[in-house]
């Protein structure tokens, strides 16, 4: 567990969760020390036997503590990661099968239909899903002298059913296979067995819903799919509301949160949208169901406007005002229906290197000397040499499984 300093010298230690949900919301603007909380999460969490974090990460902010950390590193979009590979979920019986058939439902809802009329939505009939449903299994189990199916390109190739349907199918499937083959065309899955897993997806951001949202989907479960409820988990997602803000992938927010909560895992949604996330449909399903909330410092928290939005989210004027006047990359207010509490992360000079070296050019420097120390240990050492002084290699071991004290993580209460 994460503690802080706490307000009147008393620490805090921040809760893993709320009547037994364990979901958290974090908002804030840029550049008030978000993914150094994260990070600092991330290492806290880690001290507990067994548990594993999955970051969804956005502008490589997490790289340094991944190289830190040992762990799998996945850039999603990149030339320097496999891509993603929807047909896995056929590997997971008729339940995989049904969840594959509900993902290719949404993927078409986002396109529209060809009648011209820009509010109707690609949609299968009752038959024409069944065919669908039909050429997957084919996919799966092919016929005596056909190889099995492992990606889209082939699954376009079995599309079976009437003609138009398997004409605007293949439309579809088309722009996935072609243009966006380098996300979706895989026809294997990496399966990660690190503690810790970091997904870069700031290539999602610069896409239509239309191929963001399927793609967090397909991460999001292929996560799932690796956990057993055994151990505690977590998933931290840096800008959420930009890829699964659209109406399709809302729909099924909740479900994908119940599901997570079932397997013993966490999520931690961070976005700077707190004007989307206020004036959203989906604003009461989010403070139901994520019930700790992290606010970052927004020195424009006094303006009207954006007090009115804090309000929206169930957040007091005298919470506000805290918000207001709290000191970035240091302060963060945590509230929950069981009260509110300012805190500060009082990062040491260690924890400073690990999880706060988040900048472009930091990062940069990070990628430069993973280069010519490709290990974990050999990058965690010559990292630090270089960013901490005094600092002397094989003295102090950082490594996933033992996270020490001395990174920052337990700090001292704030005076």
């Amino acid at each position: 567990m994460l503690t802080c300093g706490g307000a009147g010298g008393e620490p805090f230690t921040l809760p893993t969760e709320v009547d037994g949900v364990p979901h958290m919301l974090m908002i804030g603007p840029s550049g008030m020390g978000k993914s150094t909380l994260l990070g600092a999460m991330t290492c806290a969490f880690l001290q507990e036997p067994n548990a594993r974090v999955f970051i969804l990460d956005v502008g490589r902010s997490s790289y340094v503590l991944a190289r830190c950390l040992g762990a799998d590193w996945f850039n999603v979009g990149g030339d320097d990661s496999q891509p993603l590979c929807p047909l896995a979920a056929l590997d997971q019986g008729e339940k995989g099968l049904q969840w594959l058939a509900d993902w290719f439902e949404r993927l078409f809802a986002r396109w529209p239909d060809e009648s011209g009329l820009s509010n109707t939505k690609f949609s299968l009939g009752e038959d024409e899903l069944e065919d669908f449903i039909s050429s997957l299994r084919q996919c799966r189990t092919p016929r005596p002298g056909e190889e099995r199916v492992y990606d889209l390109l082939g699954l376009r190739a079995k599309i079976r059913g009437g003609v138009h349907a398997r004409t605007r199918i293949r439309k579809v499937l088309y722009k996935y296979v072609t243009d966006y083959g380098h996300i979706f065309g895989g026809s294997s899955e990496s399966a990660s067995t690190a503690r810790v897993t970091v997904y870069e997806i700031g290539e999602l951001l610069r896409m239509s819903q239309k191929f963001a949202a399927p793609a967090m989907e397909l991460i999001l479960h292929s996560i799932m799919s690796q956990l057993d409820g055994t151990h505690r988990s977590w998933v931290f997602i840096d800008e959420f509301w930009s890829v699964l803000g659209d109406e399709t992938a809302a729909d099924e927010l909740y479900t994908w949160l119940r599901t997570f909560r079932k397997l013993n895992c966490g999520i931690i949604a961070s976005s700077q949208s707190l004007i989307e996330i206020a004036r959203s449909p989906m604003c009461g399903l989010l403070i139901e169901s994520m019930p700790g909330l992290i606010l970052l410092p927004n020195p424009r928290a006094y303006s009207p406007r954006i007090r009115d939005m804090y309000l929206d989210l169930g957040v007091s004027e005298h919470e506000t005002s805290i918000i207001a006047g709290s000191t970035p990359h240091r302060d963060f207010l945590y509230t929950s229906p069981k009260g509110a509490r300012l805190a500060s992360l009082n990062t040491g000079p260690v924890g400073q290197a690990i999880y706060g070296s988040t900048s472009d050019a930091e990062v940069q420097r990070a990628q430069q000397i993973w280069k010519e120390h490709p290990t974990t240990e050999a990058f965690t050492d010559a990292w630090l040499r270089e960013r901490v002084p005094g600092w002397q290699p094989g003295v102090q071991q950082l490594a996933a499984a033992d996270i020490p004290d001395g990174w920052g993580v337990r700090t001292q209460p704030a005076q």
